[in-house]
């Protein structure tokens, strides 16, 4: 009986020996994979471009073309397709050299039927390895791909391409909520370590006594309450990324040990007597100046200049509007599927509120808006006045106090356009809709817009 195969693994068996290629092929097909034969290089090469094979059996020295060459072109063609080199014992050093072009394995005649089998199965589970890893990597940088129309994105993420295969230790700098993390996470997505951890610290969050056991770890005893020893964020790291949100906040002890390990790749858990050595990548963030922190004696300077080997500054919102609408469209659509609901429509009123806003809140801000309206707002499209009801449900922006006011017919005019300013975006620039809504004649408010030199955007 034969084992039980699926028939989609598709096998293409190349050799010139008319009887060996069938004998390899029966045995093959009697374990349930499906069996392509060619007799020589070129009609193998013809093949695999054709269709889709998942294990190629390929002789070494074949009269039409050599194995070799054969193999050079597969490789290049399809670096994920297995390719195992079947030679006779008196052709080992053409081995070695294949094995170093990319053969997977090889298998010597006269074949034992057993070790064929096992050799196949084997190249089969590494092609399914390598393709679930790819798979893996893709999901990563399409989950953290970075969304937006501007010119200082564009810039940002060809940073991120340049710098994720290296390995290179990255600084990433910009206002709160602008999106540092994300801009770590798209460097890991990209970078070699993909399928490895990705380890978070935030060190404005841990206490300062406790932020070199929570990096380094501890012995059993090291401190008070030190009960049992626990590894610390570097171990967990170890082979992987380490993200450092924060880091102006890390103590200044802390921060000379941790200039060690950047340094040296060596770690030292509290109360331990021996160092340790780690493989892992630092990304680091900040929203506070570096370089003021280091004049300020707050900050080390060799750690800043450890760290900002590469640096990536992360304007914010404000100062590319080009990536506000994207953005927006791409927040609706991701919490819509999160939440099982009808994906929702930005409406030419909706899309100029969202641009009329600051956005002191950044990137977190939006992101939060746009959940609220797609819960809250049941209709497929959304209006500028719902855009607007959002931010001002959600502001933390502090009125002026009265003292502050040094020109009340100033302050009285401010609030004048600001209110004219919101009530049009809401009504869509509807003069109608708006002056009734205000309680004006329309000709009243097309004066009063005019004065403020307010025109549709």
């Amino acid at each position: 009986m034969p084992r039980q195969h699926t028939e989609a693994y598709h096998v293409l068996v190349v050799d010139d020996e008319a009887g060996l290629r069938k004998m390899v092929a029966g045995i093959l097909r009697d374990e349930g994979y499906a069996c392509t034969e060619a007799s020589g290089g070129r009609a193998a090469l013809e093949l695999f471009g054709r269709e889709p094979f998942d294990v190629v059996l390929l002789d070494l020295r074949m009269p039409d073309l050599a194995g070799q060459t054969v193999l050079e072109e597969m490789v290049k063609a399809r670096p994920d397709v297995p390719v195992i080199i079947i030679s006779a014992h008196g052709a080992v050093p053409g081995v070695v050299e294949a094995v170093r072009a990319g053969a997977h394995d090889f298998l010597l005649k006269p074949l034992e039927t057993e070790r064929l089998l096992v050799t196949v199965s084997n190249a089969l589970k590494l092609r399914r390895l390598r393709l679930e890893r790819d798979g893996f990597a893709e999901r990563l940088r399409e989950e953290y791909r970075m969304v937006g129309a501007s010119q200082a994105l564009a810039l940002i993420c060809a940073a991120i391409d340049r710098v994720a295969p290296t390995g290179a230790t990255v600084l990433i700098t910009g206002e709160t909520g602008v999106g540092k993390e994300l801009v770590a996470r798209a460097v890991f997505a990209r970078s070699a370590r993909a399928a490895k951890p990705f380890v978070r610290i935030n060190c404005a969050a841990i206490p300062e006594e406790l932020i070199e056991s929570e990096l380094f770890g501890h012995e059993k005893g090291a401190f008070t309450g030190a009960t049992a020893a626990k590894r610390g964020k570097f171990h967990a790291a170890d082979g992987g990324t380490l993200f450092l949100d924060e880091i102006a906040d890390m103590s200044p002890k802390t921060q000379a040990k941790f200039l060690r390990a950047l340094e040296s790749g060596e770690i030292e858990m509290v109360g331990a007597t021996h160092p340790e050595t780690v493989d892992v990548r630092i990304l680091a963030a900040t929203n506070h100046d570096l370089v003021e922190e280091v004049r300020e004696g707050r900050f080390r300077s060799d750690l800043y200049y450890r760290l900002n080997t590469v640096r990536i500054d992360m304007p914010p919102l404000r100062e590319r509007t080009d990536d506000i609408v994207p953005m927006a469209e791409y927040f609706l659509t991701e919490y819509a599927d999160r939440y099982g609901l009808v994906r929702r429509q930005l409406s030419p009123s909706a899309k100029s509120a969202l641009l009329q806003h600051p956005w002191p809140g950044n990137v977190r801000e939006l992101r939060n808006i746009m959940e609220r309206l797609t819960v809250m707002i049941e209709l497929p499209v959304i209006e500028g006045r719902h855009v607007v009801d959002a931010i001002r449900a959600t502001s933390v922006e502090p009125q002026a106090p009265l003292a502050q006011v040094t020109d009340f017919w100033a302050a009285i005019r401010g609030f004048e356009r600001s209110l004219l300013e919101q009530t049009m975006l809401a009504n869509d620039w509807n003069v109608t809709a708006a002056a009734q809504a205000l309680q004006l004649e329309p000709a009243n408010l097309y004066k009063k817009l005019s004065s403020h030199g307010l025109k549709r955007p």
